[in-house]
Order: C-alpha cells, then sequence, then structure tokens
C-alpha cells in the first residue's frame, strides 16, 4: 500500500499527480507491453505513440486480445440493397461543380431546409463483434440471463434483503404517472411554479410538489412541498436561442472561440442526461437517478418578449427531466466533513456500533468514521462512477455534479440492542455533456475530476467485483444490442437528430468500452490506467444481407459462422480447386442418399 509523503503544508499526492510523474518520467521495467500499433483504430493521431499499462501484463491466453486489431464493432442485418460511396480522400471521374450556382437561386429563401434522417430498415443485429465474451464468465445471450445477472449483483450488495430494488430506479408506471400529476400542478398550481436554479451555464428548474407530512401527533398532518427533480429545457441551454444566464450569452456572443466544446453537438445536453441514465441501467450500475425527455410548460420559465406578453398560454418546452436524489450531498462537501485518509494501513478494519434497538436508525446521530472496509466499499461505488464516466466519455466531472449517501445499515439485532455498520452510495448528476462525437483533441482536454482523488483511492487497481459486474455486459453481443437500440431510441427524440454524427458518437463510445474491456481483463489495471489507454474509435461495418438466395453454396456461407471452422477443414483436400470449407455444399449422408 503507498502512502502519500511530505510535510503538513503539502497536499497529498492525486491521481493526476501520478500520471504527470508517470508521463514525465522514464519507462519502468515493470510495465506491460504495448498492446497496440502506432496506429489506433479509427483514429486520427497516426503520429501519436500509445502509452503503455501500469503493472504486471497478464499472460492468459483468453484474456489478452491478439496484436492485430480489427476495425469493425458488429454486423447489421439490413436491407438487400448494396450502396457504395466515394472515400472522403478520393478523387471522382467528374469535377464538381458544387461552387456554381444559378442565379435565381440568389434570390431564394436563405432559409435552410432540414434534412430528414436516412431510415434504416431492419433490426440491429451484431454477428462479428470486437467484444468477445470471457471463457470463466457465464455469458449474456437473452434478457434471462441478463435478469440473472442482476438479481446476482443485488444480492451481493444488498445482503439483507437481495428482493429490494436498485436506489434510484422506478417503474414506467409510476414515472407516467409522476409526470401527468406534475404537469398539472406546474401549470396550474402557483405554489409549485419551478424555481430557476441560479447555478450552471444553462436554464434549470427545481420542480415542486406537495405532500403531507405528520405533526407531533397522530392526527395532525401538515402539507409540505418538496423537490420532485430538476428540468432542464432545451431551448434555454447555453446555445439555445433562450438561455436565461446574460453571463452565458455575452461569452458566446463576444468570445465565441473560448465558449462550448467542439466535441460535443450543440443543444443536446437534454438528450445526454437521458442518455446517461439509461446507459446507467443498462450497465446495473443504478447511480444516475431517473431521468427521461418530457414536456412541460410554465411562465416562470424563460420565453421571449413576445410571448410573455401575449394572452394566449405558454408553450410545452421540450427537455430533460431528473428526480431528486434525497438524502445525498454533494462529494466535495462531504470530503470537507470527512477528508479522505492518506494513509490507510493506520485505519481500523471495521467498526460496528451498538444502539437500541427500538429506536430507528435514521433518527439516530451516529458518529462516521473512516475504515478500511468502508474505503473498500467506497472504492467500489466510486468505479461505478469511472467506469460510466469513461464509456460515455464525460467531459465535465467534477467534484460539484456526483453525491455521496451515508447510510447505517442493520448488521444483526438482539432483543434489548442492534448492531449497525456505515454504508456509502454514489449518485451521478449533471450528465449533460457527455457522448461526444469525437475524441477532444483542442487545448482542452476536459480530465474527470475523480483523477484528483488521493493516490491511495483513485490508484488501487478495479475490484474483482467491479471486472465480474461489467465484463460480462461489455462482452454480450445481447447487451450491445439492446443498449444501442435503446440509445438510438433517445437520441431520435431530438427534432435536429443526423445519422452521420450517431455514428461518430457510437463509435466513440465503442472505443471507450472497448478500452475499459481491456483494462478489466488485467488483474493489476486500475483507473489511472484506464486514462492512459489510447484513443480508439470502433466503427459498425454494416452488411447488406439479401434475404431470397437460391445458389446452394451461397446460402451455406451466410449460413456458417467463421468461427466454427476446426483448423482440420482448412486443410487441403489435394484437388485443384479454390472453393473453400466455408463454401462448401454440406456433405449428404446415407439418409439422403436414399431419398
Amino acid at each position: 500500500m503507498h502512502s502519500a509523503k511530505g510535510t503538513k503544508n503539502q497536499l497529498p499526492r492525486s491521481g493526476a499527480d501520478a500520471l504527470k510523474e508517470a508521463d514525465d518520467g522514464p519507462l519502468t521495467p515493470n510495465r506491460a507491453p504495448v498492446l497496440y500499433d502506432t496506429q489506433s483504430v479509427g483514429s486520427n493521431e497516426v503520429n501519436h505513440e500509445p502509452i503503455p499499462f501500469q503493472g504486471h501484463h497478464h499472460n492468459d491466453a483468453d484474456e489478452v486480445l491478439s496484436q492485430s486489431m480489427p476495425n469493425m464493432g458488429g454486423a447489421r442485418w439490413l436491407t438487400p440493397h448494396m450502396t457504395r460511396r466515394n472515400s472522403e480522400n478520393t478523387l471522382t471521374k467528374r469535377p464538381s461543380k458544387s461552387y456554381l450556382s444559378s442565379p435565381k437561386k440568389w434570390f431564394s429563401s436563405t432559409k435552410r431546409k432540414k434534412k430528414k434522417s436516412k431510415v434504416i430498415e431492419g433490426p440491429y443485429s451484431i454477428e462479428y463483434s470486437v467484444f468477445r465474451p470471457m471463457n470463466y464468465l457465464p455469458p449474456i445471450k437473452s434478457e434471462a440471463d441478463f435478469n440473472d445477472h442482476l438479481m446476482n449483483i443485488l444480492r451481493q450488495e444488498n445482503v439483507a434483503d437481495a428482493s429490494q430494488p436498485p436506489e434510484n430506479y422506478i417503474s414506467a408506471a409510476d414515472f407516467e404517472a409522476l409526470v401527468s400529476a406534475m404537469t398539472h400542478d406546474v401549470e396550474y398550481d402557483t405554489d409549485l411554479s419551478p424555481m430557476r436554479i441560479s447555478q450552471g451555464s444553462s436554464g434549470s428548474y427545481f420542480v415542486l410538489g406537495k405532500r403531507e407530512r405528520a405533526g407531533n401527533n397522530d392526527s395532525e398532518y401538515t402539507i409540505e412541498i418538496y423537490k420532485r427533480g430538476i428540468f432542464k429545457p432545451k431551448d434555454e441551454e447555453p446555445y439555445g436561442p433562450l438561455s436565461p444566464k446574460w453571463s452565458k450569452w455575452l461569452h458566446r456572443t463576444f468570445f465565441p472561440c473560448f465558449f462550448g466544446r467542439a466535441c460535443l453537438i450543440p443543444n443536446l445536453g437534454y438528450v445526454s442526461e437521458a442518455a446517461a441514465c439509461v446507459l446507467d441501467r443498462q450497465l446495473l450500475s443504478f447511480i444516475v437517478p431517473h431521468t427521461d425527455i418530457i414536456f412541460l410548460k410554465s411562465k416562470a420559465f424563460y420565453y421571449t418578449f413576445w410571448e410573455r406578453i401575449r394572452s394566449k398560454p405558454p408553450k410545452f418546452k421540450i427537455g430533460s427531466f431528473q428526480m431528486f436524489l434525497n438524502g445525498y450531498i454533494e462529494a466535495q462537501q462531504f470530503f470537507s466533513l470527512y477528508p479522505l485518509p492518506t494513509d490507510i494501513d493506520k485505519l481500523p478494519v471495521s467498526k460496528v456500533l451498538e444502539v437500541e434497538a427500538d429506536q430507528p436508525i435514521d433518527r439516530l446521530s451516529l458518529q462516521f468514521r473512516w475504515t478500511r472496509e468502508v474505503i473498500q466499499q467506497f472504492q467500489e461505488q466510486l468505479e461505478k462512477l469511472v467506469i460510466l464516466d469513461y464509456i460515455m466519455r464525460n467531459t465535465d466531472r467534477g467534484a460539484d455534479n456526483w453525491m455521496i449517501k451515508l447510510e447505517w445499515r442493520e448488521l444483526s439485532s438482539t432483543g434489548t440492542s442492534k448492531k449497525v455498520y456505515p454504508y456509502l452510495r454514489i449518485g451521478a448528476i449533471d450528465s449533460g455533456l457527455a457522448f461526444p462525437w469525437k475524441h477532444p483533441d483542442g487545448w482542452r482536454s476536459f480530465p474527470f475530476g475523480w483523477l484528483f482523488l488521493p493516490y491511495t483511492i483513485i490508484g488501487q487497481p478495479f475490484s474483482n467485483k467491479t471486472r465480474q459486474h461489467y465484463l460480462a455486459l461489455l462482452t454480450s453481443s445481447y447487451w450491445w444490442e439492446q443498449t444501442i437500440i435503446k440509445l438510438r431510441n433517445i437520441f431520435e427524440q431530438d427534432a435536429d437528430f443526423k445519422e452521420r454524427m450517431w455514428l461518430k458518437q457510437v463509435a466513440v463510445l465503442k472505443g471507450q468500452a472497448f478500452n475499459l474491456v481491456e483494462v478489466l481483463r488485467i488483474p493489476q489495471a486500475g483507473p489511472l490506467e484506464l486514462t492512459r489507454r489510447e484513443r480508439v474509435l470502433i466503427w459498425d461495418d454494416e452488411m447488406h444481407v439479401p434475404t431470397h438466395v437460391n445458389n446452394r453454396i451461397l446460402s451455406n456461407a451466410l449460413e456458417s459462422s467463421i468461427y466454427d471452422v476446426t483448423s482440420a477443414e482448412h486443410q487441403s483436400n489435394g484437388k485443384n480447386d479454390e472453393t473453400t470449407p466455408l463454401l462448401e455444399p454440406p456433405k449428404r449422408t446415407k439418409s439422403d442418399a436414399g431419398k
């Protein structure tokens, strides 16, 4: 275990400091060999040398990929038509005349016509993938396998009662009822008018609600106003036309070179919020509160001057609604109350408190202390945040937009007393600046905020629990099919959805997931090694397969898998033919010969 050394005035060594020291210093002999060539899959940086891992290399043949990396993330069964398109760096036979325009077009309307996105027919089906399943993990090939994997995770986290739903789970029917009641209250109840949040760069609002609260006597009830969630309209984002933050408007108008993120699609923050929730549910992490795209209208929202003075009711606004996290506080506030220890070896192994059995745990004033068991449990929760942020490449993860909740769980109880222990939960909010269409390549690198945690916390390798949790999901073709379909359904709700930009977003997402799988396969690698990986893009290679095939040999080739061909079938039969074993028709048996 490494400990931070220094004087009292010196800050503890963080994960970012360790990365900087490793980049500035010479390569140590205990680092693993480089798994990539100088040019990564789909990467535009050909001359960029890859950065190797720290730690020992794992020699297991089942867990190490080959040196040659395929350049496709999957194949899709689509329509039988084959389309071809010229490359961007090739010349066509006829010179382009797009720079010439007729005089009548000079006087045409300058309003840009919206192009309809290309509709892709057929289901998203993966035939060949770079995400190969692990031999020692149970495969996930159906929804039943996915649910079984979820139950195993819940049993590990909720030891007392595995039947309890996850922390931030809400059913679709309950959420629909909540949105229906909220839509009526926001428009007609003056006491529940949305409250604009002063923080942040966009217009966001607290959506309020009413509920009954018991008083001192059981017969007395009072009406309590509470926060249901946060609504972020699309047109009030920093790039939106109705952003209420004048400082951001001045920034965008007079300093456009220093505003925004070039790697993100503008005005797509509300979709990114909902997509982060979908990805979190698919990863079975449940650290993102339930988020979805809804429509709301209220006079408290920001409208134009002409819309405010007219007598008609305001229009509906589309945006993301994220449910409020109760009992959570910001990470920086939690660490100010309970600073992270820099020397874990000096901590006690565990600490169990004994309280009276008849007292509720939530009403007790218990004192929290860091122990080695709490540190280990906190690292497992932190790894969920690391994996989620890395896959969706969150460009805005600081110490103020992820939350920590302290719980006290019951360990055992007797007739007069019960033993309780602390348990930490992590919540991820404000994920509107994620899912880029390219890797950040500007002067701003957008580092992850959790890299600045002490090295004794963020510098540890991923736990075995985390490896078994996510490797089974990320190496499943069924999981990828369902995840891409659900993410696409979210992004298609935007009126400015473009197929070309969506494919670029998927390439970045799959490239990040590929790096994550490679790191999880090495037992000595952790979050620091993950952030030092070469940036990768993985593109889907679409296969247009005919639906009706009369050729017997071609039909056999389409129905056979290249992974099922054994080495014996590759040997030549001594004949002077060019028929491969994959294209050979099936051999006729004796029963077939008699027919």
